[in-house]
């Protein structure tokens, strides 16, 4: 089939992993925030996927607090009132399974099908420990970390859209 392998030489492969070629086109950097200006404007519609009603309610009062007007929707209801800054999405799932990954990629897909349908306002997807970021962390929320990959993929294909991610 026209392939050739030819051996590697090792200190080649050493020297390529140890030098910044510039050769990758996206990279993924984690930079601590500060707290800064809190303060939020406009009408934000929040939804709780898979978490609990208090975990919903501490978000939409953090929200309150940092001055957004907030409208909550249930897990069913599709729709988003006119006029939005932006939505915000609370993930959760209390199984951590191969079969609570799959339903939460299920609609993690739904929803990003359903966002890039609509108007462009600001997205923001929160989860919790579906990412890790230093040796020591755990993945406890390894249900949530397909969201992360469809998420980056979504972006990649519609570069207008403002989808951000928080874990």
């Amino acid at each position: 089939d026209g392939r050739q392998l030819k051996r590697a030489d090792a200190s080649l492969l050493a020297r390529a992993q140890q030098s910044d070629s510039g050769l990758h086109r996206f990279g993924v950097t984690w930079e601590p925030l500060s707290a800064g200006d809190s303060s939020l404007s406009g009408r934000w519609l929040v939804r709780g996927i898979g978490v609990s009603e208090q975990a919903l309610r501490a978000l939409v009062d953090t929200l309150m607090s940092a001055g957004a007007e907030v409208l909550t929707s249930g897990e069913t209801d599709s729709a988003w009132p006119d006029a939005l800054a932006g939505v915000c999405v609370l993930w959760g799932s209390e199984s951590q399974d191969g079969e609570a990954a799959h339903a939460v990629a299920h609609t993690g897909l739904l929803e990003l099908q359903a966002t890039v349908a609509r108007e462009r306002v600001k997205v923001v997807w929160l989860t919790q420990a579906a990412m890790t970021v230093g040796d020591e962390d755990l993945a406890e929320g390894i249900a949530l970390a397909p969201l992360w990959g469809m998420a980056r993929s979504t972006r990649s294909e519609n570069p207008d859209l403002d989808l951000v991610l928080i874990d």
